[in-house]
């Protein structure tokens, strides 16, 4: 009776096999760990790939096959932008953009706005 080949367990997607080198690749290993560990990575290589693009603007995400995921924009960028975009605005319109809602029927629920920039197909919005 022959064993069962060696593998890593995968929480998510059940058990890989480790490859016959012995060594698991990196998305093996990765898949490999619990969400706490798979958290803590993408932390990490999140700081790595802001400090690889300067902090200063988008970092695209795109799969090795060519798949186009989006864009990661670090917070510094993303304020350095709003302030710009901000700044560029009319003082009226600021002004009133800034003021409170006074009649909530005259406003949307943010989830109505995310399905409007969000559509189930995950086409652009409107």
């Amino acid at each position: 009776m022959s064993a069962a080949p060696p593998t890593l367990h995968n929480v998510a997607n059940g058990p890989l096999p480790i490859p016959a080198g012995g060594t698991p690749t990196p998305v093996e290993y990765f898949r490999s760990l619990p969400p706490e560990a798979k958290e803590a990575i993408l932390f990490e290589a999140l700081h790595e790939l802001i400090a690889m693009y300067g902090g200063r603007g988008l970092i695209p995400f795109q799969a090795p096959g060519g798949d186009f995921v989006g864009y990661y924009v670090p917070p510094a960028a993303a304020k350095t932008l709003s302030d710009k975009v901000w700044a560029e605005i009319p003082a009226e319109v600021r002004e009133r953009l800034g003021r409170p809602i006074d009649d909530l029927s005259n406003s949307i629920p943010a989830e109505n706005l995310l399905d409007r920039l969000i559509p189930a197909d995950g086409s652009p919005g409107r």
